[in-house]
């Protein structure tokens, strides 16, 4: 249950934490850790007030709140194109072909909605400043975030979901943490990550961890199991 039992999904039992259990988190926010791993992996629910992206197309909004989140895990106010990269997009619209399979698949299908897969650079503690960026590009971690919108525009309501799984989780040998061909080739696109089956990935040229393909398993069957109960939610 999410926002009190607003919004229902499903995630693997005893594979995800709920962080609202040991510390505060915002009441516009759920935020889930996967518990199987050493490293960060995150699944994270915003609502958010829409009057940011009003008059954006799905394609804008969806990258309006990557950069946003790009700032926010920079901590900087303005985040440079070479610390935020976005793979591959992909927007569903239900006239296009409505019998193709959408993500948020139980919420109407009027609603725009548009996922994404890209990589940010994740950086902790203190502000940076660009001249300690300068000084050293390889502070921070590299991760890889994918985005899930879907504009609840009867409630004036953008609601995110995002998995933010870091590089040294996906790949089997940490030669390639660094190596921005070797995400562009490997990393599966947005639409195999949502769609497909793990075991039907299109096979890449190097290995990706279990804790991959598990996290995005997951986040493909919180997607498809994801509903609104209970509207009076978003009332003001």
């Amino acid at each position: 249950e999410l926002f009190g039992g607003a919004i229902v999904s499903v995630l693997p039992y005893g594979c995800f934490s709920d962080v609202s259990q040991v510390r505060q988190v915002p009441d516009n926010q759920e935020v889930f850790l996967y518990t199987k791993s050493e490293s960060d992996i995150a699944l994270i629910v915003d609502l958010i007030d829409s009057s940011s992206t009003a008059g954006m197309t799905d394609e804008e909004a969806a990258a309006f709140y990557y950069a946003d989140l790009a700032a926010i895990n920079s901590n900087r106010q303005n985040e440079s194109a070479s610390e935020s990269v976005i793979l591959s997009s992909y927007s569903y619209m239900a006239q296009q072909n409505p019998s193709l399979y959408k993500i948020f698949p139980t919420i109407s299908s009027s609603y725009g909605r548009l996922s994404l897969v890209g990589v940010q650079r994740v950086r902790k503690g203190r502000a940076i400043a660009d001249e300690d960026i300068t000084q050293n590009k390889n502070q921070g971690e590299d991760v890889v975030v994918i985005l899930a919108m879907i504009r609840l525009t009867n409630v004036s309501t953008d609601l995110i979901v995002t998995l933010s799984i870091p590089i040294n989780a996906i790949f089997a040998s940490s030669a390639h943490f660094n190596d921005e061909t070797t995400w562009t080739e490997c990393i599966p696109n947005v639409e195999e990550l949502l769609f497909t089956a793990a075991e039907r990935h299109t096979t890449p040229p190097l290995a990706l961890k279990n804790d991959f393909l598990t996290t995005t398993q997951a986040l493909r069957v919180f997607l498809d199991n994801l509903e609104i109960v209970n509207w009076s939610l978003f009332a003001t």
